[in-house]
């Protein structure tokens, strides 16, 4: 099991699906374990229409679980496709 970092945290790496192509460079690169794969819930409205238009439907992504994440960047500097980018945490 992944110990829980508990550090002072002003930016937090996000990703944008959108653009991930799902080659699992920062899934391997991550050694806290904070990014996983999940299936996505939503692409089960549209399966029906995959088959017969292009629908823009990623049924695996990466997630993030904070509470391993160090926000060290090696996520974002291993993304070939700049889907993962620093976000700035208000407070």
């Amino acid at each position: 099991m992944f110990k829980e970092k508990r550090i002072n945290k002003t930016h937090l790496p996000v990703i944008d699906i959108s653009k991930c192509s799902n080659c699992d460079l920062c899934y391997i690169a991550c050694t806290y374990g904070t990014i996983n794969k999940r299936n996505s819930m939503a692409c089960a409205k549209c399966i029906k229409y995959c088959f017969s238009i292009n629908v823009p439907c990623n049924p695996e992504h990466y997630v993030f679980d904070y509470k391993h994440c160090n926000a060290c960047g090696l996520c974002i500097s291993v993304c070939k496709n700049k889907a993962i980018f620093w976000y700035k945490i208000n407070g």
